[in-house]
């Protein structure tokens, strides 16, 4: 599940003067970030990670590589 996230509207003007064509919020908070008007830039709510993932690999976002795999920091 994807929480809340303050200052949306806020976040949404930098995103729109920073050229950006997608925005993802948590679902409920699209109303929100779309408070300005900005030519080009489509807001989606998601309501998990996964469907950010989702969201963002049908929108030119490559494969997300696998995490990598470390050995644990030895105790001293």
């Amino acid at each position: 599940m994807v929480g809340a996230v303050g200052g949306v509207r806020q976040k949404s003007v930098a995103a729109c003067s920073a050229g950006a064509h997608l925005m993802i919020v948590p679902v409920g908070e699209e109303k929100d970030a779309s408070g300005l008007k900005c030519d080009g830039m489509r807001i989606l709510g998601v309501e998990s990670l996964e469907d950010a993932l989702i969201v963002l690999s049908h929108n030119g976002g490559g494969r997300i590589p696998p995490r990598a795999i470390s050995d644990p920091a030895p105790a001293l």
